[in-house]
């Protein structure tokens, strides 16, 4: 398959999002990256998988939906607390692109930018 018609697709879409995004392959192997995903270390060639400290895997993490939304060929969404604050994650499989997906989420961003800075949920409030 050839995926650069997807990647550059991706790119102008994706690039500028506020929040990572991910272009992967069904074996969990990033195509493209937005600069968001970029600055959190998801570089093209490695694997998706691990974004989050405690969601890695051998194969994938532990909350994954891709393989279910590759196979029923539907976008899928899941809330996750696990990280003490909301973080809304998307698969979202590609029309004639059996292979790929796209893998982003909403609040992973800010989560960090505030673990960063030190506050916690309770003090976001």
């Amino acid at each position: 398959m050839n995926e650069t018609p997807y990647v550059h697709a991706f790119d102008l879409m994706w690039e500028l999002f506020p929040e990572p995004a991910l272009l992967v392959r069904k074996d969990r192997t990033v195509v493209a990256a937005n600069a968001q995903a970029r600055r959190m270390g998801r570089l093209e060639g490695g694997k998706c998988f691990g974004l989050v400290p405690e969601g890695g895997g051998k194969r994938h993490c532990r909350t994954c939906k891709a393989d279910r939304a590759l196979h029923g060929r539907v976008a899928i969404s899941e809330v996750n607390l696990d990280l003490g604050a909301p973080i809304t994650s998307y698969w979202l499989p590609l029309p004639e692109a059996s292979e790929l997906y796209v893998h982003f989420g909403f609040g992973i961003a800010e989560l960090l930018e505030n673990q960063a800075a030190g506050l916690s949920a309770q003090d976001r409030g």
